[in-house]
């Protein structure tokens, strides 16, 4: 008995511990850990008795609030990548806590969370063996979305750091100067153009690369992959357009281009680039239209500039013959007064 009295007041430590710590799921792991050992003990000594059941729910019960409430908190968050990482450790919790014995009333709430976390867990990370590559794919979705979660670090630096808020307000004060000149607008709406543009290409970038190693993967599906790989050209999508019809048309030169222009031929590299993107059947066909009237309108620029550069050139041509015949008349001119 006194063995048995040395366990129970072991798991009671771990519990009292549970309970003052900041109970994340980490900590409701190291509780089922922790605790797994001497409850295994405690059955075999006395049995599967009520006192024995009631311990062992008891642990289950408090990791299971636990990483209900985690879950819950990461799901009204924006950051994909973090709903991901706290979903992945809340399956790994139980996990754990499949193995420990339950009250049939408590068994039964246990499982309608079981159920609806491992739903939750298939929709958002699809399968362990593609954990890292979810990671890695909503990282990047977070980056381009502006979803991204602070640290505390960082949270704790923008709240409590007076000299940081004082620094940043005083920068944010300075005026950013503009170079303007006579046909030229403010280069801040090229700039911008061009950071979004960028933007979109990175983004572009850093999922195509788990993207390609996920559709390799034998434990994901073809309908899986093509939803997350569509999804990716989607987001970019509805940047690209938001560009376009956001363009500023005030000419960028004093010729016949103009700022829309310039976003046209920017924007039709990135659908190339989309394009190397799987996308599903009916989206695909959404996409292929947009793509067909930026090139149509692309077709359209070049050719007007090619022609416009055309007829200056021909304009040149016909001032220097007006030069020349001018400056022969003068020349003969001025030999027959010499006579």
């Amino acid at each position: 008995m006194e063995i048995y009295d040395s366990q129970i007041e072991t798991i009671e430590g771990y519990l009292r511990k549970f309970e003052s710590s900041s109970a994340k799921i980490c900590d409701a792991i190291n509780l089922l850990n922790a605790t797994k050992v001497n409850l295994i003990s405690i059955k075999q000594n006395i049995g599967n008795t009520n006192s024995y059941t009631n311990l062992s729910t008891l642990v289950v019960s408090k990791a299971l609030y636990c990483v209900v409430q985690e879950v819950n908190k990461a799901q009204n968050e924006k950051s994909e990548e973090n709903l991901a990482q706290v979903v992945h450790s809340a399956w790994e919790a139980t996990m754990l806590m499949d193995s420990f014995d339950k009250e049939k009333k408590f068994a039964l709430h246990y499982l309608s969370n079981r159920k609806t976390l491992l739903e939750i867990y298939k929709q958002i990370i699809l399968s362990n063996s593609v954990y890292p590559e979810m990671l890695e794919y909503y990282r990047a979705v977070d980056v381009f979305c502006g979803t991204v979660r602070k640290s505390k670090s960082q949270m704790h630096v923008s709240s409590n750091s007076d000299v940081s808020s004082a620094l940043i307000q005083s920068i944010e004060e300075m005026p950013i100067p503009n170079y303007v000149s006579i046909g030229f607008p403010s280069l801040s709406t090229e700039t911008n153009r061009y950071l979004q543009i960028e933007r979109i290409n990175i983004f572009l970038s850093n999922t195509l690369k788990p993207l390609r190693r996920i559709k390799k993967s034998q434990s994901i599906t073809q309908q899986e992959y093509l939803t997350l790989s569509t999804r990716v050209v989607s987001l970019a999508l509805n940047k690209v357009t938001a560009l376009i019809n956001n363009c500023n048309s005030s000419p960028r030169f004093q010729y016949e281009f103009s700022d829309f222009n310039f976003a046209v031929l920017e924007v039709y590299t990135v659908f190339q680039k989309m394009s190397s993107f799987d996308m599903d059947e009916n989206f695909k066909k959404h996409f292929d239209e947009q793509k067909s009237i930026i090139k149509q309108m692309k077709d359209r620029i070049i050719k007007s500039s090619q022609m416009s550069s055309s007829n200056r050139t021909n304009n040149s041509g016909c001032m220097v013959m007006l030069c020349f015949v001018g400056g022969l008349i003068i020349s003969i001119f001025y030999n027959l007064v010499k006579i």
